[in-house]
C-alpha cells in the first residue's frame, strides 16, 4: 500500500497499478481493510463459482426437478435455496418428513400426506399433527408454482419461450425481491462485497437467459439441452466483488 501510494505521488494514475495474488480469498479482511486505511481506491475481482450460488442452485435443482423425476436430493436442495419464500423450521421439518417416509418421485405430488412422522405408530401426538401439517403446507407452496412452470416448459415451441417460462417462475417467487433483501442486510452488516454479488447474481441470471435464447434459436427446445446451457455459462462467468 505504501509503495502505490508512493507510485501515485511519482505521477502514476490509481488505474495503471494491478496487485496480483494467487487466492484472494486468503487476503479478504486484509487488502481491502489496508487499501482503506491508505484511501487506495480500488476494485477486487476475484473468481466466484457461482454454481455454487443460491440462484443458480435455485434453477439447476429446479431443471434437475423436471429432468430427472422429482428426486427428493434435488427437492430438499431447491427448497434449502433460501428463495423459495421457506423458513429454516419449515425446511428442517419437511426434510426430515421427507426422510422418515422416504418420499421421491410422483409422491411430492400426492394431494395431501397422511402418513404419521413418527413413523408406523397408532395414534399421532400433538406434535407429529404439527409436523404434519407444515410438511403439507410446504408441499403444496413449493410443487403449485413448479407444475405451472413444468407445463410452460412442455408447452414452449422455441428455448426463447422456455427461457421467458424460468423467468416468470423466477419472478412468482419474488426472486429479485429476496436477493435486493439479502443485499440490503449485508449492507447493513458491513459485507459490501456480498450485497454487490446478490444483485450482479440477479444480473448475470438474465443475461444467461438471453444468450441462451440466441444461442440455441435454431434447435427444439429440450429441457435437458437448456439445463446444460445455462450451466456453461454460469462455470464460465466470473463475478468481480467492488467492496
Amino acid at each position: 500500500a505504501a509503495r502505490i501510494c508512493q507510485a501515485v505521488r511519482d505521477g502514476m494514475r490509481w488505474r495503471d497499478i494491478t496487485v496480483i495474488m494467487r487466492d484472494a480469498t486468503s487476503w479478504q479482511g486484509i487488502i481491502d481493510a489496508t487499501f482503506d486505511k491508505f484511501k487506495i481506491p480500488y476494485f477486487l475481482a476475484e473468481h466466484t463459482e457461482l454454481i455454487t450460488k443460491p440462484l443458480f442452485k435455485l434453477l439447476m435443482s429446479t431443471l434437475n426437478i423436471k429432468n430427472k423425476g422429482w428426486h427428493q436430493n434435488d427437492v430438499i436442495s431447491l427448497i434449502k435455496t433460501g428463495l423459495c419464500g421457506f423458513s429454516d423450521r419449515e425446511c428442517d421439518v419437511f426434510e426430515e418428513y421427507c426422510s422418515t417416509w422416504n418420499i421421491s418421485g410422483k409422491r411430492f405430488l400426492d394431494n395431501e400426506w397422511t402418513m404419521n412422522p413418527d413413523g408406523y405408530v397408532a395414534e399421532m401426538s400433538d406434535r407429529a399433527a404439527d409436523i404434519l401439517n407444515v410438511a403439507n403446507d410446504v408441499r403444496t407452496r413449493l410443487t403449485t408454482p413448479l407444475v405451472e412452470l413444468f407445463t410452460r416448459l412442455d408447452a414452449a415451441e422455441t428455448v426463447a419461450e422456455q427461457c421467458r417460462a424460468l423467468y416468470m417462475y423466477t419472478e412468482a417467487l419474488n426472486v429479485r425481491e429476496i436477493l435486493d433483501l439479502i443485499s440490503d442486510r449485508a449492507s447493513e452488516a458491513g459485507d459490501a462485497r456480498a450485497a454487490q454479488d446478490s444483485v450482479r447474481m440477479y444480473n448475470i441470471y438474465i443475461e444467461a437467459l438471453d444468450k441462451v435464447a440466441l444461442s440455441l434459436a435454431d434447435t427444439e427446445p429440450d429441457t435437458e439441452q437448456l439445463a446444460c446451457a445455462l450451466r456453461i455459462i454460469f462455470e464460465n462467468t466470473n463475478i468481480g466483488s467492488l467492496p
